[in-house]
C-alpha cells in the first residue's frame, strides 16, 4: 500500500513538474525570410544609392524583430548566379517561388524606387513561396534624407504582416526643428549686442573727454571690456541666425512619412448558371 501510495506521489509531482515546464516554455514561430532586390524606376541616378542600400537596411530592420529570421543575401545571390536569373528578375511570382523554394524560404521581399514629383516612393512586394500571393507594402515621403526612417517604417509594417505582431505604422513625423529657440537667441544676443556697444560707445567718448590720468585709464579699461564683449555677443548672434535659417529651410521640406498596404489586384473569369435556365460570365476582382 505504501508503495502505491509513494508511485502516486511520484507520478503527481512529475505531472506538477510537467505542467510548470509547459507553462514556462514559450515557443516561437520563425517565419524564413530572403530579401532582394529594390529596383530604381526612376530616372534619378542619386537614387541608385538608395538601390543599393536599401536591402541591407531592411534586412537589418527585420532581423531586429522576434519571429523573424533573414537569410543571408550572399545566398540569395548565389542561387541567383546558378539559376542564371538578375536579381530584378524576382519581379515575376514564379520566378521568386522558385528561387524561394531553392533557398527553404517561406517568404521573398522585394520591390522598387520611384519618385512621383516631389514624392519619394518605394513598394516592397511580400511574396508567399508556397502560394505565390503577393502582398505589397508602401511607404513615401516627400524627403530625399528619410530612407532610413521609411526602411524602418517598411520593416515594422512587413513584420506586422509576416507575425500579427506590433501595430501597423500608416504615418509618422520626425522631430521638428527648434527655429523658435534661434529666433530667441538670436533676438537676445543681438540685443545684447546693441547694449554693449552703446556703453562702448559711452566709455569711449568718456575716454576722449578725459583730462586726469587716473580717469583715461579707468575708461580706458571700460570701453576696451564692453567692446570685447559687443564682438562675443554679435559673433553669438550671427551663429544663431544661421542656426535660425537652417532650422527654417528644414522645416520647410517634408517630415512626414505614410504607408498603404494592399494586395495586388487579381482579375478571375467565373461562370454562373443563372435562374433563368441562362448562364452568364463574369470577372470577379480580388483585392
Amino acid at each position: 500500500m505504501k508503495g502505491r501510495n509513494k508511485i502516486q506521489r511520484m507520478l503527481t509531482y512529475t505531472g506538477v513538474l510537467f505542467f510548470l515546464v509547459s507553462m514556462t516554455t514559450v515557443t516561437t514561430a520563425q517565419v524564413r525570410v530572403a530579401v532582394g532586390s529594390f529596383a530604381n524606376n526612376s530616372d534619378d541616378y542619386y537614387l541608385d544609392a538608395w538601390e543599393n542600400r536599401l536591402p541591407d537596411l531592411l534586412s537589418a530592420d527585420l532581423a531586429g524583430f522576434d519571429g523573424i529570421i533573414i537569410l543571408e543575401r550572399g545566398k540569395l545571390e548565389d542561387v541567383i548566379n546558378e539559376q542564371k536569373l538578375a536579381l530584378t528578375g524576382l519581379v515575376d511570382s514564379s520566378t521568386a517561388q522558385e528561387v524561394g523554394k531553392l533557398m527553404n524560404a517561406e517568404f521573398i521581399v522585394n520591390g522598387t524606387i520611384e519618385r512621383f514629383s516631389d514624392q519619394y516612393r518605394i513598394d516592397a512586394r511580400l511574396i508567399r513561396v508556397k502560394t505565390g500571393e503577393t502582398h505589397v507594402e508602401t511607404v513615401f515621403s516627400g524627403n530625399a534624407e528619410h530612407l532610413n526612417l521609411m526602411s524602418k517604417m517598411l520593416a515594422n509594417n512587413l513584420r506586422h504582416q509576416l507575425t500579427h505582431k506590433g501595430n501597423y505604422q500608416y504615418e509618422t513625423t520626425t522631430g521638428n526643428w527648434p527655429t523658435a529657440y534661434f529666433l530667441m537667441a538670436t533676438i537676445g544676443f543681438s540685443a545684447g549686442s546693441f547694449y554693449t556697444n552703446d556703453k562702448y560707445l559711452h566709455y569711449n567718448q568718456k575716454y576722449d573727454d578725459a583730462h586726469e590720468l587716473g580717469t583715461f585709464d579707468k575708461n580706458y579699461d571700460k570701453a576696451n571690456q564692453a567692446r570685447k564683449i559687443t564682438i562675443a555677443l554679435g559673433v553669438t548672434a550671427g551663429v544663431s541666425l544661421m542656426g535660425t535659417l537652417l532650422c527654417w529651410l528644414r522645416n520647410k521640406t517634408s517630415n512626414t512619412i505614410q504607408s498603404k498596404s494592399n494586395k495586388n489586384l487579381e482579375i478571375k473569369p467565373s461562370i454562373g448558371h443563372m435562374n433563368s435556365g441562362e448562364f452568364g460570365i463574369a470577372l470577379r476582382y480580388h483585392f
